[in-house]
Formats: structure tokens, C-alpha cells, sequence
């Protein structure tokens, strides 16, 4: 949640596509991880690489049509158990969303935030 936050916030307000590297850097996440999680988003579609060297990331379509629970079904396909080794690292936007918040769009999100 806390990666498709940090890509859809920066996309929603008209400003440049994180580079993957500096995501990982401002989650404290190992580089492995956030790869595989970053990976299964673009697998479901909602994020895209982008930029010369694709190393950017951006929604894989409109926030409008990208849902709170499109983000936590791709994220908690959880094979390799990723998730058990993430830090709590989730605004509190994000953290305070309880059903049926799931349905909530990333773009009413980063609007209110």
C-alpha cells in the first residue's frame, strides 16, 4: 500500500514519476523486496515502468479506476510471504481505512491527503 501511495500521490498532484531506487530508500525496504512487490503491481496492472532507463513508476491506468482492494489482492498474492518482512511504514490515510474503504479510488485519496 505504502509503494502504491508514493506512486499514485506524486502522479495525482502532477509531478514527477518516482524512480524505483528512491522509493526503496524512503521505505527502508531491502531492494529485493520492494522489486517483487512493485513487480506483482505491474503484473495486476497498476503500476507501469516508465521513463529512458525504466526505472520510473507509474499507475498502470487512471486512479480513478485503480481501488484500494485492487492494491491489497495484488499485495497479498503473497507466495513468497513478503509482507511478514515489511516495517509499518503505511500513512495514516492508508492505515485508518476500514471496510468498505477498500473500494476507495487512490484518486479520492490523494485528494483528501
Amino acid at each position: 500500500m505504502a509503494l502504491m501511495w508514493m506512486v499514485c500521490k506524486p502522479f495525482g498532484e502532477g509531478k514527477p514519476a518516482p524512480q524505483q531506487e528512491w522509493l526503496e530508500q524512503q521505505l527502508g525496504v531491502p531492494g529485493d523486496l520492494t522489486r517483487r512487490i512493485s513487480d506483482k503491481l505491474i503484473l495486476h496492472g497498476l503500476l507501469n515502468l516508465a521513463g529512458p532507463d525504466g526505472d520510473l513508476l507509474t499507475p498502470g491506468r487512471s486512479l480513478d479506476l485503480i481501488s484500494v482492494s485492487d492494491a491489497l489482492y495484488a499485495a497479498r498474492k503473497d507466495e513468497d510471504q513478503l509482507g511478514e518482512r515489511l516495517p509499518g511504514i503505511l500513512p495514516d490515510i492508508l492505515r485508518n481505512i476500514t471496510p468498505p474503504g477498500g473500494d476507495q479510488t487512490f484518486a479520492k485519496l490523494v485528494k483528501t491527503a
